[in-house]
């Protein structure tokens, strides 16, 4: 449970941080929200999730620091 607590907690961390960057689109603003949204419904979050994978990646590719981090954790 603390494993996997700890887990989520740096993802939720790198997500609100990734928001903040510069360069982060309002696409992925949104599918970042709506994961944020729901982290405390796990069906719903499940979507989201989904919904944001492909954001990171684009995000990955505008040289985002933290993204490749998260990619890495998925």
């Amino acid at each position: 449970y603390l494993g996997q607590k700890a887990l989520r907690d740096k993802a939720i961390e790198d997500i609100e941080t990734m928001m903040a960057y510069e360069k982060a689109t309002d696409s992925f603003k949104a599918a970042a929200q709506a994961y944020l949204d729901t982290k405390n419904d796990g069906q719903a979050n499940a979507a989201a999730t989904e919904a944001l994978i492909p954001e990171l990646e684009k995000a990955a590719a505008t040289g985002c620091p933290v993204t490749a981090q998260v990619l890495a954790r998925k």
